[in-house]
This record gives C-alpha cells, structure tokens and sequence, in this order.
C-alpha cells in the first residue's frame, strides 16, 4: 500500500535553543542520498582518561524531541579486572537500551525504617547525645545519606535526598536544573518506588522497575532478610504534554553471584600491644548477593516501532542461572524491519571454547564449601553481531571482534591481581594484603617497634597481565577495520611508589676477622626499607653466631643483627658503614664453627626516580581507521609532559591501614593502628577512567602533519577533599583516623579543556584556544592549587551540603568507646567564563575573546560577550522564564508571562524569552527578538526587532492539533501555511542505522492541485516501513528511491526512470562469502 502526503515548504531560521521545543515547523524531510554516508571506524577518544568511544548502533527511537538509542557499547578500555563477569552480551561489553537510577548504600539504605531519610537531624557531639551515636554503631540508625546515581539519553548526575523534613529535599551533584521528585510506599516500611527526572525541555523520565538484592553469608544466614533496592530502571520517556512516549519494559533473572573477600581487620598495634603480640589473622569473608536482576525484553514508542530483546534458550556456564543476548528483532507496525545476531564463545584461563561446550567445571571453593555461581575460569566472549535484513534471510558481514589473547584472565577468585584489580601476572599470592612499611613514629608511644613492615602480596600493576581480554580490532560490514593499541595507565602521584631495584651484595666470612664494608639504601617514597641476611652453608647458633652492625654515617646510630635470633633489619634511607663479626663463644679465634666456606647475603630494595608510575589499567597508544588494507589513518596518543613526566594523576591512593584514635566522651581506650587487606581508601575513578591526564598530545600519520596539544583540568591540582576527617600530622605526613570522611567530589571540574594548541608540521604554532573556567565548590584548609595553572577561580557562592556521620568503636562489655566523625558532603558547579581564540595565518595573530556571564541559580548563561580583532564588542543578552521580573514589559502582557512562569514552575521547561543583541563599542542596540507562547506551553508567534525599533511579528501560528503538531502558521511575508496529518508516523533509516523523525505525518490529499492559493507543493509518497517511495514536486516530477531488505538506498531514479544514483552493498552470501 502507498500512501501520499502534502507538504507546503517555507525555509526560515529560528533560534538554536529553541529547536528543542520543536518550534521549528520547517517540515521538509532529508533525503535518501543525505543519509547514505556512513563512515565506520572509532574516531572520539577521551584523552583525558585514555579511552576509545567504541559502540555499535542498533536502533534509535526518535518521536518529536524524545530519544533513545540502542547500542552496544566497549566499556572495559581500561582492561578488564580479575573479579569482573561478563555482562550479558560477553565481557567489556554493555547494552545501553534505557537509562537507571542506581544507589550507592551508606551504612543503611535510606529508605528503610532506620535510615537516614526518615531519622531526625543528627545532634551536636556532647555526652548528653552519646545514645544517639552508641545507636549508629548498633545499626539503630543510619547517620550516612546514599549517593545516588541517575543515566539516560541526555540526562546524567548524581544527588542525596535530605531528611524528609528538609527543603529542598534533593541535593545535586554537581548543580542541575534536572527536576528530581520519588514516591516512596505507604505501607509503613517507606521504600522508595520509583523516581522522575524532569529536565529543562520538560521531558519526563520515569524510573519505576525495581532491582533488588539482599546478601547471606556462605552459611546462607544473613543479618538483615530485607532485600534492598540497588536500582530503579528507566520505564517511560514522556514529553511535556504527554503526547509521545517511549516505553520499557524488563524481565526478572534471578542471580546468585559470590563475593569473596576478607575481613577489614587482621592485625592491631595499640598502646599496649606490639608486633609480637599483634593478631595476625586472615579472615575470609564470603557472602553471596542474591539479585532480581533486570533485563530490558521490549521497548516501544508511540508511533508502532518496537525492539524485542531476546534472551538465548540455554544458560550461560560463566554465571549459573543467567542468559545471554541472542537475538534483537525491530518491528513497525508488526512488520519486521531488521534484526541482529549475537554470537559468542568462552574465554578460558589458557584459550577460548565455543559455547556449545558442555559446562563442566569444579567450583571454587573455600573451607571445603563450593561457590558454585557458574566456571570462574570462563568469561562470555562477543564475537561477531550480524545484521539481518526484512525477509529473515540476507545477511550482511558482521562486525567482527578480536581481543588481546596473548595472555587469559585467571579464576575471577584469583589473587594475582594490582591495586585496582587488574591481573599482574602474580600468581604466587596467597594473600590481597600488599606489603607495607608503615612509620608509626608519634603515634603509638611504644618505641620497640616504631616501624613496622606487614603484608607479602605483590600488588603491583603489570599491563603484560592486565591488558589481558581486552578488545583490540573491529571489524565492519564495509571490510574496513579498527585496530587498537594499548599501553600501561601512568601516574605522578607522589604517595606512588616509584621503580625498585633489587640490592644483592655477597660476603665469604674469614673468622675471627671482621669485615667492613658500606652501603647505600635509596628510597624515594618509602620511609624505611627491609634488608635480610641468608647464608650458604651456615647455620647461625648461639655458640656459632654472626652479629651485623648498621651504622648511619648521617646520625650515626647504629642497628645490629644478631644472626641467631633474627636475619632482618629495616633501615633508613642513607649510607652505613657496616661491620660483619663471626663470633664462635667458645673460641674467640674463631674456633670450629667456620671450618667450611660460609657466604652471607644481603637483599633489599632501593627506588629509582621514576617519571611515570605504572598504575591500574591501561590507555589507547594509537588507533588505526582503515577503510581497507591500504586506505587507513592513524592517530598516535602522548600522555607525558615536555619533561618526559607522566601527566596522569589519579583521584585516591590505595590504603591499608588505619588509625582508632577513642577521643570523645572522655575515653581512656588506647590509640590503635589497624591493617586491611582490602583498601580502606576506596579507588575512585574520574570521568570512568583510573586516571585522569593533563596534558596529551595527538598526531595522525605522521610528525610532520603537525600535531595537536590539549591541557586538562585534572585531579593532580583539583583533588577530591574530605570536610570532617580527622588526622594525625606524623613527619609531615598526614595519618587518618577511623573512621574517615567519604570523598566530596571535584569531578566535576575536572576534564575540562583549558589549552588547546595547534601545530604545523614545522613545529610552528597554527592555532590556540584557551578556556578560564570559574566555579562553586567548598574550599578546605590544606587545599593546594595553582590557579594559573588550573585556571580555575572560585566564584564565591555558597556551596550546598549534606551532613553525615560515622562511628566506629570496640564495644565490649558494656563499654563502647567510640571514634565519631561529623562530616559534610558538598556539591558545586564548574562553567567556563571566558574564552581566547588565537590565529596565526601568515605571520599575523589575530584573537576573538568571549566573555560568559552565568546565571547563579541555574546553568544558563546570562549574557556573553565578544571581542574582536577589530576592537568591536558585541554583547548578547537572554532573558528566562524563571525570573519574576519581566524584561519585555509593554510587549508580553502579564498574562503572556504568567504562562512562560508556569512553563518553569509547573513543567521544568526554561526557556528564554527575550534576546538583545548590542554593540557595546557604540553603545547601541543591533536587534531584539521576543518569543510568545500559548497556553499548552507551544510557541505562540517570534517577534523580531531591528534595533529598538518598534517589534514585529515575524511568525504566527495560528493553530495546534490535539497531538500539539501545528497545522497553519503566518510568515512575515503573510502568507499562510497550512498543514494536513495523520496518525501514520514515519521514520527513515539509512546506513548509518540512525533513525530520522518525520514528526508532522502528513496527511493524504489525492488532488493537490485542488488547493487554491498554495505556491510551492511537494507531495511525498511513503511505503509501509514509511522510507520515502517519491517525491513530486509542484510540476508533477517525481524521484524515486528504491531500498534493500535492510532498508539501505540503493537507487535513485528521475521522472525519466534515468538512474542518478546506484549504490552496492556487501553481504554474506548462503556460502558465507561475500559478493
């Protein structure tokens, strides 16, 4: 069946910001050819961390100004860790089909009967209110708010909900002028069901679909049989006047995954306990979550597309009880319009096996009880996604995947695993506890064992190991290829170790002759180092003995061994003399006791200055785009400094160990340093890489096709800051004290480009673009930053907050001394507000300097000017909806602005309403314009004045459909332009799997000729997929465009049948070779 449609073409320009309210009733179609070009390849890096944009495109769903693509996304560029499982479509990969609101739960959930929500204001800390903390520690209340975390096409923050007493009750994080508002149940246990995000455009996103979890030990008890919500799932997109929408909706799975760590405290040095005498015991902690895990299965929208998401008929070996992606199948109307194939394989510790091979695995177990969640050895692997076209048959080539397989992940149990949890190749760990050297000098007045070294893991990172599994070439349905290279994430931290290099030296003792000698112990970030003696042919006794002497030649102090009590020493960094004494009790000529050739050896460590420490995880050295085997480019990434340095620094250092510092309420309890096996400083990402860098240099091919050099803002001068956490100062080191504040974010300063320089091939300088960039965030004492550098500046607004507490204590027996600490969350914003644009064309410079000025209370700008070259500042100014002044008084009646105030208040919409363009060399107004809305919140009619001129109607619309589509509008030349629809909803699809809005469905009118007074007729011509058949113009011409089984162009035709356009595709034949 055909259908034709009518359209009356006028082209005219509206504001940029106004387009997302779909003002713009310009409703010619693209055509075919415009969406045939599609380009494969990876070509958006973020340097900033490191990381390629790798996705591949299903589908979008677009109806009027809602959106929602599906793609399959890479999200493991850094590597992929030792514990990770794959998700549903195989590891590194995600599916993005929706959006989620998911929670970070601190203490308690905030939602329960205890939790913080619904618990009164915390008190001060006195005596009087010791109860209300002893309550904290009990589990009676939760002192902690949970950090909420919000995703969906377009929309993306974090906040904490206040105590339900609190207005306003949402604190964001960063500022947003996203409206958040959440329902919670009534059945007295208060859970939150479901939250909205409303964002400036008015549209809704509603997240209603509950994941829930709750957590047994491997006994399968569990101190709390609530489940807990970990999730809220996007179900629906609306516009403002509910008259489209996309919906989602998901089925249950029921996983059961293991988590398999260790118990926080292992060993204890107090005021009265030394090292001897410390616990030094490894206790495992096993619990197994229990997860209503959900899975988008069909999404929909208000014109008849429809996706179905079809899970595989059989169980993944990798993740007991789970599926895997098998099929997407899209459908208009019930009519099919493509699908894709999933294909998979399994990673295995030493290859690959298909997935048909049976899951025969022994589970892991721990004291002698199997986790038996699926093989630990395997990981689902993407191989290939398959496009198939209309009739269920054709196919094209697939995209094809291929991953570094030089080395395979170990059991997700293993412990060959760094700091960040990538595989280093450390096989030989029996333990996660990393090896320390802790100066506890000030701290614990005992001075027998000032210094302590703990801990035997080599947690080191080893990018040979941890770039195991990662994607490393595409390959496309054109023949075209990206390949990927990768090289070990590096830092500057100073808290970093740096390289170390094995000492050795060997002694051949000639008794009863001393030995003298020296040596030179180098360390940079270690406070101390530990030496060990081992001998050949020798075992040290009372009688036969061998004291070592350590003197520092800086202070000398001298340390000794005696060889039959211990065979270690830690030592300082300097240079010692040492003295080696065989010593036979009975003979002091040396008696017996050295008859035979003895050796002695002395092993330890010194560091080297290292200007990029290897950290977690991995970054792209260069990527190759190929569109066949010759045609490719290729762009190479530097991530150091002009100093060879490492211009990455990442956000937290790894600690293990803490200080219990019992300080209130008059407690006697002992200061005490506590070890962990598990960082007690959690790793924290920025912009979701390990580490963020400041400075990265690119160049495509060659040098001498000149190079580009962008400067970040990174956490090296923009650090996360705690507000509440206490600490000891220790040798100008800083010790924290349990329990320590969480981190309040700066992420969201960081990243920002603040120099961008362009080079010619001759090194020359082309280009400059410089930001200088203001912000709102909470200043702490001890905050170092160098605002040339960073070019940030404070703005001086208050920052908002959250306060929190936590408590940590050794209740014992009725005594319960307690380390509280009161603390403060703080949110901000960061904004650009100026901007320099340097050219160098022939020798001359020339510079365009714009200046914003930002709203305080929401993230518009108020006004921006520009300067140019010239002299000549031209200054734009706008004018919102939110205000309770109205700028264009005597032009927008007060009912006028009453309805652009409800827009705001009662729709989140903001909009501005009036724009004044001046020249402020002159000190006169260029041009006005001013902008009408209706009722329902459409636009009612633009107003443009040149000058100050008296205003004019430059466009009317005269009405709106029920669907608010409009259906007659007048233009400045008076004319009116009507419109016709339907409720036949079209969409195009071209090559490059994007989904193009017709948004106005015209409607059929079989005589276009019959229209009296119209002067410019297309007649459109849709078939049932509605991908455009013709278009006819006001001379009855036609062209035609024919299409293939996946809805690619493939010709072009005039009135004539004269081809003017012919395009041939690729595609797997019934062989599956290509043609």
């Amino acid at each position: 069946m055909k259908y034709k449609y009518l359209v009356f073409t006028l082209l005219f320009n509206l504001p940029s910001f106004l387009q997302a309210q779909s003002a713009d009733p310009n409703i010619t179609p693209p055509t075919p050819e415009a969406m045939s070009f599609h380009r494969s390849g990876v070509s958006n890096i973020n340097n900033y961390s490191g990381s390629a944009d790798i996705s591949i495109d299903i589908f979008n769903f677009e109806v009027k100004d809602l959106s929602l693509p599906i793609k399959l996304s890479y999200v493991a560029n850094n590597g992929v860790k030792v514990q990770e499982r794959a998700s549903w479509v195989g590891l590194g990969w995600a599916l993005s089909a929706g959006g989620a609101v998911s929670r970070e739960i601190r203490n308690r959930p905030d939602d329960f009967q205890e939790g913080y929500y619904l618990k009164p204001d915390i008190p001060a800390l006195s005596i009087q209110n010791k109860p209300y903390f002893d309550d904290i520690y009990y589990g009676l209340i939760d002192g902690e708010p949970d950090l909420f975390r919000y995703s969906a096409p377009g929309i993306s923050g974090s906040f904490m909900i206040y105590k339900d007493h609190h207005d306003p009750s949402i604190l964001h994080i960063p500022y947003s002028d996203n409206k958040i508002e959440f329902t919670h149940s009534t059945n007295g246990f208060h859970r939150f069901t479901e939250f909205t995000v409303i964002n400036p455009e008015g549209i809704r996103y509603k997240f209603s679909a509950m994941e829930e979890m709750i957590s047994t030990s491997l006994s399968g008890t569990s101190p709390d049989n609530r489940y807990k919500v970990s999730s809220w799932y996007l179900t629906q997109i609306t516009n403002h006047d509910s008259t489209a929408y996309i919906n989602i909706e998901y089925a249950d799975e029921d996983g059961n995954p293991y988590d398999v760590g260790t118990n926080s405290i292992v060993d204890i040095f107090s005021e009265t306990r030394t090292n001897s005498q410390s616990e030094a015991l490894e206790l495992i902690a096993v619990n197994r979550t229990k997860v209503r895990q959900l899975k988008p299965i069909r999404i929909y929208d208000s014109r008849g597309y429809e996706v179905n998401l079809i899970q595989s008929s059989i169980d993944r070996c990798d993740f007991k009880n789970t599926k895997f992606l098998d099929k997407i199948e899209i459908d208009y109307n019930g009519q099919r319009v493509k699908s894709y194939d999933f294909d998979y394989s399994y990673f295995t510790e030493n290859g690959t096996v298909p997935i048909s091979d049976p899951c025969s695995y022994v589970p892991y177990s721990i004291n002698s009880q199997p986790l038996d969640d699926g093989n630990h050895k395997w990981r689902l692997k993407l191989d290939k996604v398959t496009k198939i076209g209309s009739d269920g048959v054709k196919e094209m080539n697939p995209h094809q995947f291929e991953y570094e397989e030089s080395k395979y992940l170990p059991s997700r149990y293993s412990k060959a695993r760094d700091h960040w949890g990538y595989y280093n190749g450390a096989v030989n760990n029996t333990t996660l506890e990393p090896v320390q050297y802790i100066d506890l000098t000030g701290y614990l007045s005992h001075s027998s064992k000032p210094f302590v070294k703990y801990g035997s893991a080599d947690r080191d990172s080893n990018f040979e190991f941890g770039k195991a599994g990662i994607l490393t070439k595409i390959t496309y349905p054109t023949g075209g290829y990206t390949e990927l290279e990768y090289e070990a994430n590096t830092c500057s931290n100073p808290e970093i170790e740096s390289d170390k290099v094995s000492q050795n030296r060997a002694f051949t003792l000639d008794a009863p002759n001393e030995i003298t000698t020296s040596i030179t112990i180098d360390l940079i970030e270690r406070p101390f180092t530990e030496l060990v003696v081992t001998a050949l042919s020798y075992f040290p006794t009372e009688q036969c003995n061998v004291f070592i002497d350590f003197e520092n030649v800086s202070t000398g102090q001298t340390k000794r061994i005696d060889f039959s009590a211990i065979n270690n020493i830690l030592l300082h960094p300097g240079t010692y003399d040492v003295t080696i004494s065989p010593t036979d009790i009975n003979d002091p000529n040396g008696g017996s006791c050295f008859d035979d050739v003895v050796q002695l050896f002395f092993t330890w460590e010194n560091q080297v200055e290292t200007l990029e420490k290897e950290v977690g995880g991995g970054r792209v050295a260069s990527l190759v785009n190929c569109s066949d085997s010759i045609d490719c480019v290729t762009r190479s990434y530097s991530y150091l400094r002009t100093d060879g340095s490492s211009s990455g620094y990442l956000v937290s250092i790894p600690t293990y160990g803490f200080a219990f510092l019992s300080d209130h309420f008059g407690s006697s309890y002992p200061a005490t340093w506590v070890r962990t096996y598990s960082s007690n400083e959690p790793t924290l990402t920025t912009l979701g890489g390990n580490v963020g860098y400041s400075e990265v240099t690119e160049s495509i091919n060659q040098a001498e096709n000149g190079k580009i050099v962008t400067s970040y803002a990174s956490p090296e001068f923009l650090k996360d800051v705690k507000f509440g956490a206490f600490h000891l100062t220790n040798t100008g080191e800083r010790i924290d004290v349990w329990p320590g504040s969480p981190h309040t974010t700066r992420d969201y300063l960081r990243g920002k480009i603040f120099n961008r320089n362009i080079f010619k091939y001759d090194s020359s300088l082309l280009k400059k673009d410089s930001s200088f960039f203001m912000g709102t965030y909470q200043e702490s004492s001890g905050y170092v930053r160098d605002p040339i550098f960073i070019m940030y500046q404070n703005d001086g607004q208050q920052s908002n907050s959250i306060p929190g507490v936590r408590v940590y204590g050794n209740c014992q027996e009725g005594a319960c001394p307690l380390s509280i600490n009161l603390y403060s969350i703080y949110s901000g914003r960061g904004y650009v507000y100026q901007q320099m644009q340097k050219k160098i064309e022939d020798g001359i410079e020339s510079e365009i300097t714009t200046t914003y000025n930002w709203n305080p209370d929401h993230q518009v700008i108020d006004s921006e000017e520009v300067e140019y070259p010239d002299g000549t500042t031209r200054k734009k100014e706008f004018f919102y909806n939110f205000s309770d002044t109205n700028e264009a008084q005597g032009i927008l009646s007060a009912s006028d602005y009453d309805t652009l105030q409800e827009m705001y208040q009662q729709r989140n919409i903001i909009v501005p309403y009036y724009k004044k363009v001046s020249n402020i060399s002159e000190n006169e107004i260029l041009n006005r314009q001013l902008f009408r809305y209706n009722s329902n919140y459409r636009l009612d009619e633009v107003l443009t004045s040149k000058g100050t001129s008296p205003f004019e109607v430059s466009l009317k619309y005269l009405s709106y459909d029920p669907n608010g589509l409009p259906t007659s509008y007048v233009a400045k030349d008076g004319r009116v332009h009507s419109f016709g629809w339907s409720n036949y909803q079209v969409t195009l699809s071209g090559v490059a799997e994007s989904a193009f809005p017709i948004d106005f469905s015209m409607s059929m009118l079989n005589d276009p000729n019959s229209m009296e007074g119209v002067y410019d007729v297309k007649l459109y011509e849709y078939d049932t997929l509605g991908r455009i058949k013709k278009i006819i113009d006001a001379n009855g011409r036609d062209t035609s465009y024919d299409y293939d089984e996946f809805g690619n162009l493939i010709m072009v035709k005039d009135a004539d049948e004269n081809i003017l356009k012919k395009v041939t595709y690729k595609y797997k034949s019934e062989e599956g070779d290509s043609n």
